[in-house]
């Protein structure tokens, strides 16, 4: 929905405050009100093309690799339009909001209306990276990079791959944290979805847990939360039938189930180790 010309995205767990000048302009967790974001300068979107394609710019501009940032937002529907600074075309994105998650996608481009269009648009999008989604978050005492999450005993904060198609990592600007979400036009550029996951501390694996099951995504949480997390911690490399009881019996003393035995215990060794 919009207020004021802005566009809040909501779900039950978190509400997110776009501004139509194509920037995110607050981040909040509702059980706590906690505001997440930094600052509102960041744009929310930028496009990365191997160079400037409109006629004009080509003359202006050196031929390089050029980052565009977003400089517009609007809502129709359950997309983001998105236009960018010096180029005519926009970009579509797709949200798609669930309980404890939100979902970025590049849909489509599209040449505006009043653009001139020769020399404009090329038949495909010139675009090599899309960054649907970038947030400037506050500091936090806690930054896991696996799962690109910021989180202290207040609020948890998460932009991560919703397919294997996607990119999530974090940037550093001003001493702060830019977690984002982007897709690649040599994977797959569109429909490629980054998830958006702020949630109490103590409940971030509940969220994550629904975004894998909901999404197809291998079950993470499922497995850390398994009884059997340890049963393959115990690993030898040395293991001979001489050894084995006692291998074995260091193995219950330590509470583990399983064993992994590393190939060197069962072929010679060139000497790699």
């Amino acid at each position: 929905m919009s207020e004021n010309n802005s566009i809040l995205l909501e779900n039950e767990q978190f509400r997110l405050l776009l501004s139509p000048d194509g920037t995110a302009s607050s981040l909040i967790l509702k059980s706590s009100g906690e505001e997440c974001l930094c600052d509102g300068d960041t744009p929310l979107c930028t496009l990365t093309e191997d160079r400037l394609y409109n006629n004009e710019l080509k003359l202006a501009h050196p031929t390089k690799e050029t980052t565009l940032s977003s400089n517009r937002l609007r809502l129709e529907g359950d997309n983001l339009i998105v236009g960018f600074e010096q180029i005519e075309f926009e970009a579509v994105v797709r949200v798609e909001i669930a309980e404890r998650y939100m979902l970025f996608s590049l849909a489509d481009f599209r040449v505006r209306p009043d653009s001139f269009g020769l020399g404009v648009v090329p038949m495909l999008p010139p675009v090599r990276e899309f960054r649907m989604l970038q947030l400037h978050l506050k500091d936090r005492e806690r930054f896991g990079e696996w799962l690109n999450v910021l989180w202290d005993d207040r609020a948890a904060v998460n932009v991560l791959a919703a397919c294997p198609l996607v990119k999530a990592g974090s940037a550093e600007q001003n001493g702060h944290k830019i977690l984002f979400g982007e897709s690649l036009r040599d994977v797959q550029l569109k429909n490629a979805p980054v998830a958006l996951v702020v949630s109490k501390p103590e409940e971030h694996l509940d969220s994550l847990h629904a975004l894998e099951t909901e999404c197809g995504l291998p079950l993470g949480v499922e497995s850390r939360r398994s009884a059997h997390i340890n049963r393959s911690y115990y690993w030898t490399s040395s293991i001979t039938p001489d050894t084995a009881d006692e291998h074995i019996a260091y193995a219950k003393k330590g509470g583990f189930t399983h064993m992994l035995m590393y190939y060197t215990a069962m072929t010679v060794d060139i000497g790699g180790y």
